[in-house]
C-alpha cells in the first residue's frame, strides 16, 4: 500500500494474537460487526422491498436480492479495508489504544483536529441511528404481539431507555457483554445462512437443520462459556481435543461432520420413501 502515500509508513509489530494466526483472529473479530446476524433480518426486508416494487417472480426476487447483497458487500469490504489500512499506517504513530474506536478518534483528531472529532461523532450517530430505529421498532412490534402487558409504545421506551443506559457505560463494557453472546450465537447465524443457501439440495432432509444447528450451538455456547472463565472440569480437555476448537472454529468441524452424517443417514435410511412422501 506504500505506493498510495508519499514517503514511507512506519508499521509497528503486530500484537501477539495477530502475529501467529491473523486470518482466524480477524474472522473471529468480525463477529463484532454483527453483519451476519443483521443479514438474517435485513435480507427479508430487502426481499420484501423488491416484491413491493412489482417484482413477483421468485427467481427475479432472488436475483435482485443477491445483486443487492453483492453490491453492499463490496462497499463494506472497501470500508473495512480502508479502516484496516488506517489502523496499520497509524500503528507507528499512536500507542495501542484500548479499543478501535479510540484508535480512529486519534487518527481523525491528528488529521482534522477538534473539528474532525465532532465530524466523526456525527458520522457515527447518523450511521447507527437508522440501525437503532429499525431494531427497536421491529423488536417492539414483535414482542407486542406476544404479550398484552406492555404496549408497543411502552416497549419502545423500555428498550430505548435500557440501550441508553448500557451505551453510556463505554465501549469496553459493551464489548465485555456482547463478545460472549456473539461467540455463542454467531456460528448459529452462519450455519443458518449456509443451510439456507443449500436448501434446494439439502432441504428435503427433515433432520439436517435441527441436528446441525443444535450441535453447532452446543459447541459455540461451550466455547463462549470457557472464554468468560467458566470451569468445565474434566470436560474441558475433551472439547479442546476437537480440531480448531482452541482457535475458536471447532464448530466448523462439527457442522461439516453432522451434515455429512445427516446426508448419509438419510440416503441409507430404510424408511426414506415414507419421509419423502
Amino acid at each position: 500500500f506504500n505506493f498510495l502515500l508519499k514517503g514511507n509508513v512506519h508499521v509497528a509489530e503486530p500484537q501477539e494474537s495477530y502475529a501467529s494466526n491473523s486470518l482466524v483472529k480477524g474472522f473471529l473479530e468480525g463477529y463484532l460487526t454483527m453483519d451476519t446476524i443483521a443479514a438474517l433480518n435485513f435480507g427479508l426486508v430487502i426481499a420484501t422491498t423488491i416484491t413491493g416494487l412489482g417484482i413477483s417472480r421468485k427467481s427475479d426476487v432472488m436475483k435482485y436480492t443477491v445483486m443487492t447483497g453483492i453490491f453492499a458487500g463490496l462497499i463494506l469490504a472497501g470500508v473495512y479495508l480502508i479502516l484496516a489500512y488506517m489502523g496499520m499506517s497509524s500503528s507507528g504513530v499512536f500507542p495501542i489504544q484500548e479499543n478501535g474506536a479510540w484508535t480512529l478518534r486519534c487518527i481523525v483528531h491528528q488529521l482534522f483536529g477538534d473539528t474532525g472529532a465532532i465530524l466523526l461523532a456525527a458520522i457515527f450517530t447518523l450511521a447507527c441511528l437508522t440501525t437503532c430505529v429499525g431494531l427497536i421498532t421491529s423488536i417492539s412490534q414483535y414482542f407486542s404481539t406476544l404479550t398484552s402487558r406492555l404496549s408497543y409504545r411502552q416497549l419502545v421506551l423500555l428498550i430505548a431507555g435500557f440501550s441508553f443506559v448500557v451505551c453510556n457505560q463505554g465501549l469496553n463494557v459493551i464489548l465485555s457483554i456482547s463478545v460472549p453472546v456473539l461467540d455463542a450465537i454467531y456460528p448459529i447465524s452462519i450455519m443458518l445462512i449456509v443451510l439456507g443457501l443449500c436448501d434446494t439440495k439439502l432441504g428435503h432432509i427433515p433432520f439436517i437443520y435441527p441436528c446441525t444447528i443444535g450441535s453447532v450451538g452446543f459447541i459455540s455456547v461451550i466455547y463462549a462459556a470457557e472464554n468468560i472463565g467458566l470451569d468445565l472440569g474434566v470436560l474441558s480437555p475433551i472439547f479442546h481435543s476437537l480440531p480448531l476448537y482452541s482457535a475458536g472454529l471447532g464448530w466448523t468441524v462439527i457442522a461439516v461432520l453432522v451434515m455429512v452424517v445427516c446426508i448419509l443417514t438419510f440416503r441409507f435410511l430404510p424408511a426414506r420413501s415414507e419421509i419423502q412422501s
